[in-house]
């Protein structure tokens, strides 16, 4: 299992033994959370407005677009036909917005409804 800190860039790998979560290395440049493991063990994870994949290893985090949805994606899971889906909206002053389920093109980032 895996863990992004929301604010400092740190990556941990997370023994599900133990619960143990030490650091294992850095994002880079980016503050992830919403992680999802597609069924070929690849680490995605959206910040905000732009999905990335994430080095297992190093914790580096790679951009692959932005998602060009006028809202944060909250939440993300792929299904089992390998579709990366989000959950848009919720944000603003009232946390009342609209949510909504939206699909995450893994070639291009681009989130669609």
């Amino acid at each position: 299992m895996y863990a992004v800190s929301g604010w400092n860039q740190k990556f941990y790998t997370v023994d599900m033994d133990t619960g143990a979560a030490p650091q294992s290395g850095s994002t880079g440049f980016q503050n992830g959370r919403r992680l999802a493991v597609n069924s070929t063990g690849v680490i995605y994870g959206i910040d905000n407005f732009s999905p990335y994949t994430y080095n297992k290893t190093t914790g580096a985090a790679t951009l692959i677009g932005p998602t060009l949805l006028p809202n944060l994606v909250e939440a993300a899971d792929f299904n089992s036909n390998g579709v990366l889906y989000g959950m848009e909206g919720g944000g603003g002053s009232d946390y009342l917005h609209l949510r909504v389920l939206v699909t995450i093109n893994l070639t291009t980032g681009l989130g669609g409804w």
